[in-house]
């Protein structure tokens, strides 16, 4: 019965806590509620949600009498009534655009919580974050909403302006009509007394023509407002009431030579206009602010640099809503050059003698009835007097010709030629003789046929390819050079575009290269120059790519915006592309090197020491292993020992290796042997949720290397590859046989052409961005936190690879995997098991021969010393090289072994064995040491037969030495 009441009371707990949790979220959906309605019915009146919101906030919380709020926005604070800062509290920041601008804050009230966690829930604070991030939302609708509005009202205003300007454009076209009536009277009055005037008219009639042109772009781009008054070719100015200047456009900016900073505040008629015209302005300043607008009106301005133009002024009085006017919109046409040209027309038809150019009329029998000026100072200049020479032709012959039509000819006198025109006029019966002289027109146009030709010259032999193409991108020429460099002929590349697909363009990294991002295409869509573009083009001819640098410019018409044409330049890079790129991967493997340089300065400064302290380490705590009960708790502690000494003597074996500061032997090796061998071991180590795949090549090629090196390769790989597959996955390793060309191993950072074996391993884990890959092999980088990597893997695999005249690549992408791929060299030997004979240990205990160790460690010594006696040797102990040779010089005789360490205090080992082998030729010696560097000479070693044992070391594997020695 008490069983079941506890289990009922327990029950009844548990239903209390679910509907106090219910009842807490119902609080939470009901304040996101409110706040969602709150800000529905505020609409743009912030602040009144941020004062709703901080009123509903603590009846949501767990505790809501003792719950107080409080909102700071851009400086302004909005709090609960009952608002008082308390010990704890809850915030959350206000983003606006993702920059903070403001925090809203929960505070409990009380000094002491309720709860042992706090008072508040964890659920609290993710509303509150919620709440926080809506109200900035709201915000920034808000802020988005506003500018709208005053955008919107802002094109209202310019629209309406634009508007009255359109009226003022037409009214200025009307009047610009009327003056081409009169000019085309006057022109018709006059005609017969000068040629000029119909240039003129001509001209006139174009200029009204760019008026209509420019009225029509104008009406067509209403809606681009600021867009038109910043390119309008008029003036458009904008004065307040009383007479300052507000805004002025880029025009007048232009004409003027004032910029609007300088002239914006000042006042319009002391700044602009002459002192003479300043009292009249004012007047008519004045009607127009009174709604009295003024058209066409016509005064000077003064320029910056003192020029006087002459404008053709519209007015329109600009208000607001109310009808309040609040300035004046002034539009300007620059009528300058029409006026002067309007006196020099008036003065010209009415005074032949003011035209510069000769003016002849003669009557029907040839004699001449009237010359100006013009032809008598020519005449005068060049030692003649017949003005019929400037007659285009035989006047008998021209006589019948010229009653239907004008007659137009060049006449050559003496050494200037002028153009003449002959028309008969029926009026006076006479006819009338036009000349101009173009000798210089001449000799440009000759100048110019030269240098085209120059220019046709250049272009066809120059290095460099040159295309031109069109406003659409197509090829519409192309030089000798071009066609080499692309492969195609003139024939093939007209019409082409850059946005064909059959250029196959790239990039410098071997990614495609869009057409649309073609230089040329750039500048006829910029109207911008693109200079030193580079791009891979594949060249149908050489079945290869060209490396091009490709310069563009943009071609336009005078006084138009977008380019007619683009000119392209492109000059063939890839011999110096390709020395780039050899430069930047001697430049790598350079950098490589002194990478393994320091960390081998490092590794071998420490290795000797370390490695002596580990040997006493390792082999103590075998020691205290065997002296220790089995089933004690000091065996537990020793292994512990043992285990972080093995580690730690790893550590420094892989540091050496990377380095390539490890001795190790190189034999004929079958890689597929050595994976299948190592393939328990891996396993082991990545566990039952990896699955591992092998693809290896029966007939694999043998290389020369060391057997454990790549066991250690494979298992860092594979480990690696583990790390990056949490939730399990596939490791897939495979051998295969590789010939290299020159042309593919270009494209590798550190390849070299010829025959290899690859081993790939591959994986299906979490990838590596392009920061992470160019990182990998350095030592120490690691991507796991502190304690779970020692960034030794990837750089110790590196190591042995490059020990082994070999390189490894890395190819990865974020979420696709991983691929490592190593290329060693393969050689032409076959690969000959060697036996392996296992050692009995209890054959390795010596007969009390004599032994001498030379060591400089005092621990390391007594170790070695205790264990050989135990085992059955008398030892003598040195610490150095000079009391070696004198316990040698005494015992020489008794001693079969020496022991010695490589790197002594006075002398180094090599250098003190070659004194006591003086003593005694034959001698068996064992040379051990922590760190083995150049100087150590271990070719020596081997060449002289002696032994070599790396610290730290198994006592067994020195007694093994010893015994074999001896035998």
């Amino acid at each position: 019965m008490k069983k079941t009441k506890k289990s009922e009371n327990s029950g009844v707990q548990s239903d209390q806590r679910l509907k106090e949790a219910l009842r807490e979220r119902m609080k939470e959906l009901s304040c996101m509620y409110s706040f969602s309605k709150l800000i529905e019915s505020s609409g743009d009146d912030f602040e009144k949600i941020l004062t709703g919101l901080v009123e509903l906030i603590p009846p949501a919380w767990h505790y809501p009498q003792d719950t107080c709020a409080r909102i700071v926005y851009e400086g302004d604070i909005y709090k609960t009534k009952n608002f008082k800062k308390g010990r704890f509290k809850l915030t959350a920041d206000i983003k606006v655009n993702k920059k903070k601008a403001g925090i809203i804050e929960v505070y409990y009230l009380k000094p002491k919580s309720p709860e042992a966690k706090g008072p508040f829930l964890k659920e609290e604070q993710k509303l509150l974050e919620v709440l926080a991030q809506r109200l900035g939302k709201a915000a920034q609708e808000i802020c988005v909403s506003r500018l709208l509005e005053e955008k919107n009202i802002h094109l209202n205003a310019l629209n309406q302006q634009l508007r009255a300007s359109n009226e003022e454009y037409y009214a200025a076209n009307q009047q610009l009509r009327a003056a081409e009536q009169q000019l085309r009277a006057a022109n018709q009055e006059y005609s017969a007394s000068n040629e000029e005037l119909r240039a003129t008219e001509q001209q006139l009639r174009a200029a009204a023509q760019q008026l209509k042109a420019a009225e029509k772009e104008i009406l067509n781009k209403q809606y681009f407002l600021e867009s038109m008054i910043n390119t309008a070719q008029a003036i458009i100015l904008v004065l307040s009431p009383a007479g300052k200047i507000i805004s002025i456009n880029p025009f007048m900016e232009k004409i003027s030579g004032y910029r609007q900073e300088e002239v914006k505040g000042k006042d319009w008629v002391t700044t602009f206009l002459p002192e003479g015209d300043r009292n009249k302005i004012k007047e008519l300043f004045k009607k127009a602010m009174g709604n009295v607008q003024t058209k066409g009106n016509i005064n000077p301005i003064r320029t910056k640099d003192g020029r006087q133009l002459h404008i053709q002024w519209y007015d329109k009085t600009l208000k607001d809503r109310s009808g309040k006017t609040i300035g004046l919109l002034s539009l300007g046409h620059d009528i300058t050059e029409y006026r002067v040209l309007e006196l020099e027309m008036k003065h010209l038809a009415s005074f032949p003698q003011l035209n510069p150019n000769p003016v002849i009329e003669v009557d029907r029998a040839g004699k001449v009835l009237f010359t100006n000026d013009a032809v008598e100072n020519i005449l005068r200049q060049m030692g003649l007097k017949d003005p019929k020479l400037f007659i285009p032709g035989n006047f008998k012959d021209l006589e019948n010709e010229l009653k239907n039509h004008s007659v137009t000819g060049e006449v050559q006198i003496k050494d200037q030629v002028f153009s003449s025109i002959m028309y008969y006029t029926p009026e006076f019966d006479t006819f009338r003789i036009y000349a101009i002289n173009i000798t210089q027109d001449k000799k440009n146009r000759e100048a110019l046929k030269e240098a085209e030709e120059k220019y046709r010259i250049l272009f066809e032999t120059m290095a460099e390819g040159v295309v031109y193409q069109d406003a659409q991108g197509k090829i519409i020429m192309a030089n000798p050079s071009a066609e080499k460099l692309l492969g195609l002929t003139f024939e093939q590349l007209q019409g082409r575009k850059s946005i064909d697909l059959r250029w196959k363009s790239i990039h410098e990294d071997g990614l495609a290269f869009p057409g649309e991002t073609h230089p040329s295409m750039t500048a006829l869509k910029t109207g911008k120059k693109v200079n030193d573009v580079i791009m891979g083009v594949f060249n149908p001819q050489s079945n290869s790519y060209k490396w091009l640098n490709i310069n563009a410019v943009p071609i336009f018409i005078k006084e138009e915006t977008v380019p007619c044409l683009v000119y392209t330049t492109f000059a063939d890079i890839t011999e110096r592309k390709k020395a780039e790129e050899e430069k930047e991967k001697m430049q790598l493997q350079f950098l490589q090197s002194q990478k393994a340089e320091a960390v081998g300065t490092l590794a071998g400064g420490i290795a000797h020491d370390f490695n002596n302290l580990l040997t006493v380490i390792l082999g103590n705590s075998k020691l205290a292993k065997k002296i220790a009960k089995p089933d004690s708790d000091t065996i537990v502690f020793i292994n512990e020992i043992d285990i972080a000494a093995q580690r730690a003597a790893t550590l420094t074996n892989q540091l050496l290796l990377y380095t390539r500061k490890q001795p190790m032997g190189m034999f004929p090796l079958n890689v597929n042997n050595t994976i299948n061998q190592t393939l328990t071991i891996i396993q082991r180590l990545v566990g039952e949720d990896i699955k591992i795949d092998l693809s290896l090549d029966s007939a694999v090629w043998v290389v020369k290397a060391n057997e454990s090196n790549i066991q250690q390769l494979l298992t860092n790989l594979c480990v690696n590859s583990r790390d990056s597959m949490p939730e399990g996955g596939v490791i897939t390793i495979k051998s295969e046989n590789v010939i290299l060309s020159e042309e593919q191993s270009r494209v590798m950072a550190e390849g070299k052409p010829g025959a290899y074996v690859c081993i790939s391993v591959m994986d299906t884990g979490i990838g590596m961005d392009k920061e992470t890959l160019v990182q990998i092999f350095e030592p120490f980088f690691t991507t796991k936190r502190i304690g779970k990597g020692t960034g030794l893997g990837l750089s110790v695999a590196y190591g042995i690879v490059k020990s082994h005249n070999g390189w490894i690549n890395a190819y990865s992408e974020p979420a696709s995997g991983a691929i490592f791929k190593i290329y060693l060299p393969s050689i032409e030997e076959k690969c000959i098991p060697v036996p392996v004979k296992e050692a009995d240990l209890d054959d390795l205990k010596g007969s009390g021969e004599n032994i001498l160790i030379i060591e400089d460690e005092f621990q390391v010594l007594n170790y070695i010393k205790e264990m050989l006696e135990k085992n059955g040797y008398f030892v003598f102990s040195a610490g150095n090289s000079k009391d070696a040779i004198s316990i040698f010089g005494k015992h020489s005789e008794k001693i079969n072994t020496i022991v010695c360490d490589m790197i002594l205090p006075d002398r180094n080992g090599l250098e003190t064995v070659k004194l006591l082998k003086k003593i005694k030729e034959n001698i068996s010696v064992i040379f051990c040491s922590g760190y083995l560097d150049d100087k150590s000479r271990y070719q020596q070693i081997q060449e002289k037969g002696y032994s070599f044992i790396q610290k730290p070391f198994e006592i067994e594997v020195l007694l093994k030495l010893i015994k074999e020695k001896n035998n």
